[in-house]
């Protein structure tokens, strides 16, 4: 039979730090060191943004209720598909103003970038008009959303206006009736026999 014996190297003595001289702290900090220095302070040095991002937004006055759908469909214009995750990010972002942080347009836009690349730019120079409009309006809602219902509503009116102007002329014989919708054509002979 064989026995293994297992060796062990001598302890080493702990070494303490400061020991061997003043070297109590080695190498450089974070600040000191120009590898490390903040990338986000230097884009936002180097990149140009429009003036109201300098206007400051209280986010408790506004809607993001309203806001969701828009941030929604104005990402899904932009990007061409619907991406539920930059969206949750961008909602996320401004969300943050409620626990107490001071929202900055031009962080928020250097964060979406990495998602929205160049048109970045384009949705957070609009929705921060929207966001600087709707702190304004007593329910956090921007003119525009209000503007925009105003206008669609007058559009429905106008349109049923025209219908029963169109249905009264119908029924007084100055018009001709409204066509008929075709039938669509049955199928040919072809398509309906089976193929073996």
């Amino acid at each position: 039979s064989f026995v293994f014996v297992r060796r062990c190297a001598p302890e080493r003595p702990a070494r303490v730090m400061g020991e061997g001289g003043g070297n109590f702290f080695k190498g450089t900090t974070h600040d000191q060191n120009l590898r490390f220095e903040d990338k986000e302070k230097k884009l936002l040095k180097s990149m140009k943004f429009p003036n109201h991002f300098a206007s400051k937004v209280e986010i408790r006055k506004v809607s993001l209720e309203l806001m969701r759908p828009w941030v929604t469909k104005r990402i899904t214009e932009l990007l061409g598909v619907e991406d539920e995750i930059v969206v949750d990010y961008c909602i996320t972002l401004l969300q943050e103003g409620l626990e107490g942080k001071e929202l900055d347009p031009r962080r928020i836009q250097i964060n979406l970038q990495g998602f929205m690349a160049r048109k970045a730019p384009i949705f957070m120079d609009e929705l921060w008009a929207l966001l600087l409009s709707a702190q304004d309006h007593p329910a956090g809602i921007p003119q525009q959303f209000i503007d925009d219902k105003k206008n669609e509503m007058k559009r429905k009116q106008e349109e049923a206006e025209r219908l029963k102007e169109e249905l009264a002329a119908r029924k007084a014989g100055k018009l001709p009736p409204a066509p008929v919708p075709l039938a669509p054509d049955p199928p040919p002979e072809e398509a309906k026999r089976k193929v073996p």
